[in-house]
């Protein structure tokens, strides 16, 4: 069994992973904005644009899905 966290868990391809990962009997720790986390995982709020958030969320972990975008991209 592995820990896991998802970057973007709560997305479409996100929730997707971490439906599988945890019916693979894994850990899962979620990352995101908003949204919310399906039972049986852990939950962290907050931006992959901030690091102490992220290092946060990475503690314990043993692998890191990245999925995670930005929505809105400023134009410069």
């Amino acid at each position: 069994m592995m820990n896991c966290l998802v970057t973007g868990g709560t997305g479409c391809l996100g929730r997707a992973l971490v439906a599988g990962l945890v019916a693979l009997g894994h850990s899962v720790r979620v990352l995101a904005n908003g949204g919310a986390a399906p039972r049986g995982v852990e939950f962290a709020e907050g931006s992959v644009e901030d690091a102490e958030i992220v290092a946060a969320a990475c503690r314990g972990v043993d692998v890191v899905f990245h999925l995670a975008a930005l929505v809105h991209v400023k134009d410069e």
